[in-house]
């Protein structure tokens, strides 16, 4: 016996007539007494006294209806509670951003987009890039900001954000020389030294892996961290060497490093991403655009902004 049939009878009852419960309830009259049949077959006892004109419950039908009122208050409860609930999953936006990006997002973007939406919440969290495309893939965010090298993807759609680089930065006193004849300095020098790396699942590592990849270096010791800032202050000490954007060149003290771009330069996107056929609308839609238009000044705030 489902709620639905529980309520049939509740307005069987309120109405004392099959009749007019029926067209309270839209349907036809003889589908209503199919519905009391079944119901009093399967109780063993009527719960109704028929007569000429009303139904009158029994003592069995008195307290079948309390119960079934009593189920229907529940049901409504539980599903008012259901309904706050996802209204509430849907005034809340949950974006995925890589360390790098975090600063930005909470300085620039919240401010912009709480102008326009003040109610709405937005859940940051920082993540690696592997955990962002998880967390995309598997439905716990709206949206996502990465770093990329690939604008092409079966999963996602890419809005490209800005461009940059990495290039290598090493201790003052540390000199990379070139080699008479050739174009290229000597990146053997590098093998023995200490790297500062972005943590795997990040496509900063893989980045700074494919670097050194490519010019033939395997660090022996590798320190990682998400943050740029952490980086930066152990070359100033001359304990490592590492990579940063290129455009994070014009906040950082020259005179502690030396600075150093790949011959093929590697090159990386930040994107704004969301599973494919998705359909932004209402504070989603304005937040996207936000992103969009405020990442037109990502590199004048690096400028002045704090590094991570």
């Amino acid at each position: 016996m489902n709620t639905k049939t529980l309520e049939y009878m509740v307005i069987i009852a309120e109405e004392k007539s099959i009749t007019q419960a029926a067209e309270r309830l839209y349907m036809s009259q003889p589908v209503l007494s199919r519905h009391l049949k079944n119901v009093e077959s399967e109780l063993g006892t009527p719960i109704f006294k028929r007569s000429s004109h009303q139904m009158i419950l029994t003592e069995a039908g008195i307290i079948f209806i309390n119960n079934a009122r009593a189920i229907l208050h529940v049901e409504r409860q539980l599903e008012k509670r259901l309904e706050q609930m996802r209204q509430i999953q849907t005034e809340s936006l949950i974006v995925l951003s890589e360390f790098y990006y975090i600063n930005f997002l909470i300085n620039r973007i919240l401010p912009q987009f709480r102008k326009r939406y003040p109610k709405i919440q937005v859940h940051i969290s920082p993540m690696t890039t592997t955990q962002t495309k998880d967390g995309l893939i598997n439905g716990k965010a709206t949206m996502a900001l990465f770093t990329t090298s690939n604008l092409h993807s079966s999963q996602f759609e890419l809005t490209p954000l800005f461009t940059d680089e990495l290039v290598l930065i090493t201790p003052k006193n540390f000199h990379i020389h070139y080699v008479s004849g050739r174009t290229e300095p000597d990146w053997g020098c590098l093998k023995d030294q200490v790297f500062y790396l972005h943590p795997p699942g990040s496509e900063f590592r893989r980045l700074e892996d494919k670097w050194l990849d490519s010019v033939g270096v395997s660090p022996t010791t590798v320190l990682e961290s998400d943050s740029f800032s952490h980086t930066l202050d152990f070359v100033y000490q001359g304990q490592c060497c590492a990579f940063i954007p290129k455009e994070m060149l014009v906040k950082i003290n020259r005179s502690h490093v030396q600075i150093y771009s790949a011959n093929t330069p590697r090159r990386f996107y930040q994107v704004l991403a969301f599973p494919k056929n998705s359909l932004f609308k209402g504070p989603a839609l304005a937040l996207a655009q936000v992103i969009i238009e405020q990442y037109k000044y990502f590199v004048q705030y690096m400028k002045t902004g704090p590094i991570h």
